[in-house]
């Protein structure tokens, strides 16, 4: 089949240049009949041609317009995801930067407080140890030592407080 495609598409080129250069209608004759019958033919398949090719282009383009109206689509669905995703994303950020800010504050409030719980143990632990030196003078004055003693000390003079 593909063997008689191809010798008719050689003839009908052979028949093409023989008709454009021979007008037909001039030649009546056994010849003539032939020659216009394979003109008629080379026609027939060339119009036949022609209409499958427009066919095929008919197709072609719904095709084409099926693919662009699947790629805009397509763009517009990207697009609104991408809004959404930004969305999503800078509404994230905002969450993060309070969260931060927020526990930034808390830190400052935490070192705040705990400089206050300082100076405030401080302050009690120098009463602490004025009021440990009072009873230390006091243990003294009522044991009977007088202090000569280099190494006779608040501390030491509690401990034997304590052991009397």
């Amino acid at each position: 089949m593909q063997e008689t495609k191809e010798n008719s598409s050689r003839n009908v080129s052979t028949v093409l240049a023989l008709t454009s250069h021979q007008p037909i209608a001039s030649h009546p004759g056994v010849w003539g009949y032939y020659q216009q019958l394979l003109h008629d033919s080379f026609n027939v398949l060339q119009g036949q041609t022609t209409m499958d090719l427009c066919n095929q282009l008919t197709i072609v383009k719904e095709r084409l317009a099926l693919c662009v109206k699947e790629r805009d689509n397509f763009v517009e669905v990207a697009v609104r995801k991408n809004r959404e995703m930004e969305m999503r994303m800078n509404k994230a950020i905002a969450e993060a930067k309070f969260w931060k800010k927020s526990s930034d504050e808390k830190v400052d409030l935490c070192h705040e407080l705990a400089s206050r719980l300082r100076i405030l143990k401080k302050g009690e632990l120098k009463k602490r140890k004025v009021s440990d030196r009072k009873f230390a003078d006091e243990a003294e004055s009522s044991t009977g030592d007088n202090g000569d003693d280099d190494v006779d000390t608040a501390n030491t003079r509690m401990c034997k407080r304590r052991r009397l």
